[in-house]
């Protein structure tokens, strides 16, 4: 486990949630494009599956709570 001080854990969520929109806006531009089926159709659904894979980490790291010993 590595443990991130309180700033770097906010700039990481920050960093995911730009990747997550970044990603969000490739995705939909992509799909105007794409006819449903091919190439393009699978990096629509790969941008799909990064989205929320950031956005899960995201909130994953917003849940923990501050813990000090």
């Amino acid at each position: 486990m590595i443990n991130l001080k309180d700033q770097e854990k906010e700039k990481f969520i920050l960093y995911l949630e730009q990747q997550a929109e970044s990603s969000n806006e490739i995705m939909k531009q992509m799909e105007k494009l794409s006819i449903g089926t091919g190439p393009l159709n699978q990096l629509v659904q790969r941008e799909k599956s990064k989205v929320a894979a950031y956005l899960f980490v995201a909130m994953d790291m917003k849940s923990y709570e501050k813990q000090t010993i």
